[in-house]
């Protein structure tokens, strides 16, 4: 995030062109990987999941984990 406001600030003040906003635009543009670890939603899912009234945030829930 901090990359992608520095090259913001950039384009929207009209600075002159660094070779830093070029490295700046690459960091912003790279790919973020979720990782998540299941043990804890695996607990949650076999023990309490059914706590959770609302089916809809139950449904969301699993789609976080189950989906990969």
């Amino acid at each position: 995030m901090s990359s992608a406001n520095k090259v913001i600030f950039a384009l929207s003040n009209y600075m002159r062109y660094k070779d830093s906003i070029a490295g700046y635009k690459g960091i912003a543009m790279l790919p973020v990987l979720f990782v998540h670890s299941t043990s804890a939603f695996e607990t949650l899912k076999s023990k309490v999941i059914d706590v959770v009234s609302n089916t809809k945030l139950r449904d969301e829930f699993s789609s976080v984990y189950d989906s990969r």
